[in-house]
């Protein structure tokens, strides 16, 4: 189970986002991250930034980004 935190700390090309695994479901967690992009619902296939761990919060910065456009991020 993964939730996103909403982005905070906004600039004109990175913001901060995050999560939360609460539970690994019986499987091997072997990272955890965002997928983030400019249409709505964004896969693995878009943009993504992961980091190292199983469960629990993580927090991670989305680069690249261009001022005044909108972003989703998952």
């Amino acid at each position: 189970v993964n939730q996103t935190t909403a982005a905070s700390g906004i600039t004109g090309s990175t913001a901060n986002s995050g999560g939360n695994v609460s539970s690994d479901g019986a499987s091997t967690i072997t990272e955890r991250g965002v997928a983030y992009s400019t249409s709505p619902s964004p896969t693995t296939s878009n943009s993504t930034v992961t980091t190292s761990g199983t469960t629990g919060s993580f927090s991670v910065t989305l680069t690249g980004l261009s001022s005044g456009t909108t972003y989703y991020a998952r």
